[in-house]
């Protein structure tokens, strides 16, 4: 499976919400292998194509080749370790079994809701349709859970809006050094406040968590009350934070 992407994705955008929309484009794609065989995409950072990377197991996609290019040849030298690059590019004639085109400038911020990552709602679906949304996700429980637990998204409806009780910034994607800077810099100098929100945010790795310590994002998230917790592979499909009973997380 071919894999394009293209345009410099929007500013607003978090690291997950690119493959998401890879995900919900891709529905289809099982144990395939993605290519980006154009890599035309503005790459201001090495991320975009890690994080689209990394979570792609949840589709089943177990392996992947990605067209380098000069942000991943600067990554390398960044790091000290410009001898290890090689450059990577498809044959002149490749044949794919399909091709998912992105264009990154236009992938609003997403949510991806229960039971799977491919059901997938802009934010600005949610607030617009935000009652409907959560009663189609509720219907679907029903189904998945065959009846057995009581489930309940609409009392989470508090002014029209919904209610967040407990929010974890986690996983090789979600816990980059990118997030991890950008939500000290929203905190710095606010509060999660006392008790009605918890925060815990999981570094993606322990060499993510020292460049976190030694730049001071660390200090600010703990000062606005958050949780900075262990860097381990587990917390974006839910180990360490236990959800809160009937917390909306």
């Amino acid at each position: 499976m071919a894999l394009v992407l293209s345009k410099k994705p929007s500013i607003l955008l978090e690291n997950d919400d690119d493959y998401r929309t890879v995900i919900f484009e891709g529905k289809t794609i099982t144990k395939s292998l993605f290519a980006d065989i154009e890599n035309c995409a503005e790459f201001t950072k090495v991320t975009i194509p890690e994080n689209v990377d990394s979570p792609v197991p949840t589709i089943t996609c177990l392996s992947s080749i990605w067209k380098t290019d000069d942000t991943i040849k600067e990554f390398y030298e960044t790091h000290g370790r410009s001898e290890d690059y090689k450059e990577l590019n498809p044959g002149e004639v490749a044949y794919y079994d399909g091709l998912v085109y992105v264009n990154l400038s236009e992938i609003k911020p997403m949510i991806a809701m229960p039971f799977h990552p491919s059901n997938v709602y802009t934010i600005d679906e949610v607030n617009a349709n935000l009652k409907d949304i959560l009663h189609d996700v509720e219907q679907r429980a029903l189904v998945s859970l065959d009846g057995a637990v009581e489930y309940s998204l609409q009392d989470k409806i508090r002014d029209g809006k919904l209610y967040v009780e407990q929010g974890i910034i986690a996983g090789c994607a979600g816990g980059g050094f990118e997030n991890c800077c950008d939500a000290a810099d929203i905190l710095k100098g606010t509060s999660i406040g006392a008790d009605e929100f918890t925060l815990s945010v999981y570094p993606a790795s322990t060499p993510v968590y020292m460049e976190l310590v030694k730049n001071g994002a660390v200090a600010k998230l703990m000062a606005a009350g958050s949780v900075v917790k262990t860097a381990f592979c587990g917390p974006c499909f839910g180990a360490g934070d236990y959800q809160r009973l009937r917390a909306c997380s």
